[in-house]
């Protein structure tokens, strides 16, 4: 009988068919996609997948190919390789996992080891499901075809692979992997040595040389060897990788390329060694086979055993030498250590001295404070000044002045001073100093005192702080030792050094002189040339001011006659390069805050003196753990404030948990907790962040200052402070807060951030809107939803609202929908009663009663004045 043709489907272009092990047959098709032919009695279900199916999303199937797990491999003109799951009804694209580039897929198949092969224009690729494994073969790699093509495939009966081109074929057999296949031996040779760049195998330059089968020995000379290696494999040469190994040089196996086939070692140690080699097939599987080769390098000279024997003994000798002059050499340092011992006693003792002043200074400052806000408060309730007051005030000054001064000493002696330059005008600058601190003491003394500029201007880098002491030593000795009608002058001018400025300042008068024996001396510590032996001259003045300047990279001298007067003369750099950009801090430089201080008293004085004033319900805490210093303030500042005392840190946050403080003043030294560590811990909590705090300390440098300011400190004056600067800074800092309550009470379009508050409270501000924005319509809104969506405490709540906008937690809420209210009345957003109703106000009549207490027009006045003139009867910031 005939054989009987069938139409089971009709497709167009059909590139490639398959079966797999349930009988379904697959078409490839360029045009239409994937088919599958599933049996149905007699004859076959059609289930088709286009560029519209998931996962597939192409209509142009070249090749398919069934794998013995049950996976479809699909291969298409794009060039992707694509797997279908029969089962789940997914395809997955494994492009990248078969190392595919584009190229269209030609031809599919499966291998008896379940391999999958695939083949393009250019290469066969060979791809393991399980270990996820490809290898590549290219038409580069000298294949016997330089194309292949769509549909020339087919598999042997021994298992070879065999894919068709354009001239003839390629047969690929299998090669057994580690997990089972049998791995193809490759044999690798070395090639080549060469010591020195010359091979070992040369004739002709083999001198010297000793190589035998297997085995190469080196003379000690050898320091550069080489070894050059091989492979037997011709077929893919270009496929092989090498690795080897010096047993006694290297712990691993080096890898190197293809085109890196050599080995190179330098300064080999005398001894045995044994160099291994081993390389891959074309597969990359590495040959269990090893090539060898035992490598002896002879011992130099001096590495021979009678060599050794010859250093001990010269050791020895050197050893007995060694002895003879330790023995002589011990004297010596005896001698030395006692020298030593005696300078070191004397250091000591120094800084014995330097401790004790500086621990009384620490300790006098506290003391000091106490006595300035005595003087202080006698001036307040004493009207009118009287001679006593003044007489005290200056003394306090002075005081302050020669304790800062030990101080700064200690500070230089421990390496502690920092520079900081800030530039500046350096003529007003010393004009100032001489002005304010001198001229009226040169009055008293009738002293002819001038200062001299040689140039209106001189603008530089200096460091204020120390430029004021440095001037302040130098213009206290001269008017100390000069006698009445007398004259003190201090000149500055400008220099040029190089290719640098240079300021010059001199201070000179015509005091009783420096002895020629003394001028080398007064710059040493504790040195005193005063016959008198004064108790002023504490002899650390010229010692402080020399190792200023010497900070301030600048320098100074003196010259002197006895009985004629003397001349100081002060050099330091200008220009902003002579300095490191630590030292450069980039502010205006200015006199210190001690005169800065004293200019603010100056002008405090100038008001008129207040009445006996109610106290106000501003709640002030007082952290100091002096009890005299904090009882006085208590004492004062009641009259004003709501008064709480703490000894230190801890007891100063169990008092602002448990009442409503607003200003923390505390002193930075404490026992416990301190005060930068309180302040720290007030600004980081959202609970307390809102409350201001002032530092007080006996620490006046720039870095403790700026220490203060990065704990969030709202002010900062040193000890001993004045009791109108501290009142004054307490006045400020609490009017300025008001300021702000008021200007976010009235204004109706404020942001937050214009009110220039501190992160932590502006974030609060702008969460507290939020919620109410977000019950805006809600009547029924009050202070345990409002506390319960901000996770605070309704104490807490109210403390924290009251502080920064000076309402309490449902003044607040009606505030926030009044202004609401006006931007929708501004906008006509719909009549009074809707616009009152939308914002929350259950009764419209309630709504417009609050509206004209807090704008002062009624929601109608105001829709008619905002038509007509364009303009709100309240403030609008932005």
């Amino acid at each position: 009988p005939e054989d009987e043709i069938v139409a089971v489907t009709d497709l167009p272009a059909v590139t490639d068919i398959t079966e797999d092990a349930d009988g379904t047959i697959w078409l490839a098709s360029e045009q239409v996609g994937l088919c599958r032919l599933t049996p149905a009695g007699l004859g076959y279900k059609t289930t088709m997948y286009d560029k519209y199916t998931e996962g597939l999303n192409t209509s142009n199937v070249q090749s398919v190919a069934a794998h013995p797990s049950g996976l479809i491999w699909i291969g298409t003109k794009e060039g992707r390789v694509i797997t279908y799951d029969k089962n789940k009804g997914l395809f997955v694209d494994v492009s990248h996992l078969c190392a595919m580039t584009g190229e269209g897929i030609l031809n599919m198949l499966t291998d008896n080891w379940n391999n999958v092969w695939i083949s393009t224009n250019k290469k066969v690729t060979r791809y393991n499901p399980k270990t996820e494994s490809s290898t590549t073969y290219s038409v580069f790699d000298n294949l016997a075809v330089n194309s292949f093509i769509g549909g020339a495939f087919s598999q042997s009966a021994s298992g070879e692979v065999l894919f068709g081109g354009n001239r003839g074929f390629c047969a690929f057999l299998p090669v057994k992997e580690k997990n089972g296949l049998s791995i193809r031996s490759t044999n690798v040779i070395i090639t080549d040595v060469k010591v020195h760049n010359v091979s070992v195998f040369d004739s002709g330059s083999t001198v010297g040389y000793d190589y035998v089968r297997g085995h190469l020995t080196l003379p000690y000379t050898a320091n550069n060897l080489e070894i050059e290696f091989s492979t037997l494999n011709y077929a893919f040469p270009n496929k092989v990788q090498y690795a080897y190994k010096m047993e006694g040089v290297d712990n691993d196996w080096n890898y190197v390329a293809t085109n890196r086939r050599f080995a190179n070692y330098n300064n080999l140690r005398k001894g045995t060694y044994r160099f291994q080699l081993k390389a891959t097939d074309e597969n990359g599987l590495w040959s269990e086979v090893i090539t060898s080769l035992i490598i002896e390098k002879k011992p130099a000279l001096y590495e021979t055993w009678w060599a050794q024997l010859v250093y001990l003994v010269v050791f020895l000798g050197m050893l007995f030498i060694l002895y003879r002059f330790s023995v002589n050499r011990f004297r010596l340092r005896n001698e030395l250590k006692y020298a030593r011992i005696e300078k070191e006693k004397s250091e000591e003792l120094t800084q014995t001295k330097l401790r004790y002043f500086t621990n009384i200074s620490h300790e006098l400052l506290t003391p000091l404070t106490i006595m300035s806000c005595l003087i202080d408060d006698l001036e307040l309730t004493h009207k009118g000044k009287f001679w006593q007051h003044d007489v005290m005030k200056i003394n306090v000054n002075r005081l302050k002045r020669l304790l800062q001064q030990i101080l700064d000493f200690r500070k230089v002696e421990s390496g502690n001073m920092k520079l900081k330059v800030a530039e500046g005008d350096l003529v007003p600058f010393v004009n100032h100093i001489c002005q304010y601190n001198f001229k009226p003491l040169a009055k008293e003394k009738q002293l002819h005192f001038s200062m001299v500029s040689l140039e209106p201007t001189i603008m530089g880098w200096f460091d204020a702080e120390k430029l004021d002491s440095v001037l302040f030593n130098l213009l206290s000795n001269a008017f100390k030792y000069t006698q009445a009608k007398g004259s003190v002058q201090v000149t500055v001018e400008q220099l040029q050094h190089g290719e640098g400025r240079f300021a010059r300042i001199t201070v000179s008068d015509t005091g009783r002189g420096i002895a020629t024996s003394d001028i080398s001396h007064i710059f040493t510590r504790f040195y005193s040339n005063d016959p008198t032996n004064s108790v002023e001259n504490h002899g650390i003045g010229l010692t402080l001011t020399k190792e200023m300047l010497e900070l301030h990279h600048g320098s100074i001298r003196v010259e002197s006659q006895l009985g004629q007067g003397s001349v100081f003369t002060v050099e330091f750099p200008l220009d902003a390069p002579f300095y490191t950009d630590a030292e450069r801090v980039g502010l205006s430089a200015s006199p210190p805050d001690v005169d800065l201080v004293q200019l603010e008293i100056t002008s405090l004085e100038a008001l008129t003196e207040p009445e006996e004033a109610e106290v106000s319900d501003i709640s002030l805490l007082i952290v100091e753990d002096n009890a005299q210093l904090r009882s006085l303030m208590e004492k004062i500042f009641s009259k004003r404030y709501h008064t709480y005392q703490a000894a230190n840190g801890e007891e100063a946050l169990r008092i602002v948990d448990e009442h409503p403080i607003d200003v923390v003043v505390s002193d930075i030294i404490m026992p416990g907790m301190d005060g930068l560590e309180l302040c720290r811990r007030l600004k980081g909590n959202v609970n307390t962040s809102h409350i201001g705090v002032l530092l007080l300390t006996a620490k006046n440098s720039v870095d403790d200052r700026i220490d203060s300011y990065n704990a969030g400190a709202d002010g900062y004056l040193s000890k001993p402070f004045e009791l109108k600067v501290l009142d004054a800074r307490l006045s400020s800092l609490i009017k300025n807060r008001q300021h702000k309550s008021e200007r976010f009470k009235t204004t109706v379009e404020l942001s937050i951030s214009a009110l220039e508050f501190p992160s932590l409270d502006e974030k609060f501000l702008e969460n507290a809107i939020a919620v109410i924005e977000e019950h805006l319509a809600e009547p029924d809104f009050d202070l345990d939803m409002f506390s319960g969506k901000l996770s605070m405490s309704k104490s807490s709540l109210y403390r924290k609202i009251k502080s920064l906008t000076g309402m309490s937690p449902v003044e607040f809420t009606k505030n926030i929908r009044l202004k609401h209210a006006c931007r929708m009345l501004s906008m006509q957003a719909g009549n009074v009663s809707d616009i009152a109703y939308s914002v929350g106000f259950a009764d419209p009549k309630y709504f417009t009663s609050c509206f004209k207490a807090a704008f002062g027009v009624t929601p109608t006045e105001y829709v008619k004045q905002h038509k007509h003139a364009d303009t709100s009867p309240t403030n609008t910031e932005n």
